[in-house]
């Protein structure tokens, strides 16, 4: 049977078509560079390689680092040949997954106070989450090992900070909202029809 690969197959082949690597290596730079956009944990990330060597995508060899052995994944011929192929496929849709938001769906059930609660914990995530790309950015040199890649760094980094951005203006937006509502019960449920007929506005 085929080794069925995903996308997380797919990320970490794209590392060893850029340059060999070994498990750790794999692991640290899927979780530095992909882990806003792609988060995976990092135990799996280290079945990855193998499942590329097994698909006769990646081959292994193995040297001593100090006292200890480290296997070395490098991309085979095939596995060029098939990432670029994945390149060429359609992108799959994005998923979203803001346990926030999902809180706002089911706050009839609770309180106000926990609402709020809810929305301004994702103002503070959307914080740190700005303040770790930046700082992560800040970090990148001139001359560094990216330095020949650091368009794509930039432009896929672009994101993240759109996305904390937009994540900080929404929940400011819903928490001066919820502020404004009695309860989080049937009562509102008016205020329910102005604010769907001002978004179809505004996005229609």
């Amino acid at each position: 049977m085929a080794t069925r690969l995903t996308t997380t197959s797919y990320a970490v082949l794209g590392l060893l078509v850029s340059r060999p690597h070994t498990g750790y290596e794999i692991a640290q730079q899927m979780q530095r560079a992909f882990d806003y956009i792609w988060p995976r944990a990092r135990s799996g990330l280290y079945t990855e390689p193998k499942l590329l060597v097994k698909a006769g995508l990646a081959s292994v060899s193995h040297e001593r680092h100090g006292r200890r052995p480290r296997a070395i994944y490098t991309a085979t011929p095939d596995g060029h040949r098939a990432f670029r192929s994945w390149l060429a496929t359609p992108a799959a849709p994005p998923v979203i997954e803001i346990e926030a938001v999902l809180r706002v769906m089911f706050a009839d059930r609770g309180t106000k106070a926990q609402l709020l609660s809810a929305l301004r914990e994702l103002g503070h995530q959307a914080d740190e989450l700005q303040a770790r790309a930046l700082a992560q950015g800040a970090g990148y040199q001139a001359e560094g090992e990216l330095a020949d890649r650091m368009h794509l760094v930039a432009t896929g980094g672009r994101f993240v900070h759109e996305y904390a951005d937009m994540l900080k203006r929404y929940a400011a937006w819903a928490i001066a909202e919820v502020e404004t509502w009695p309860s989080t019960g049937p009562a509102v449920s008016p205020r329910g029809r102005e604010l769907l007929d001002e978004q179809l506005a505004l996005f229609d």
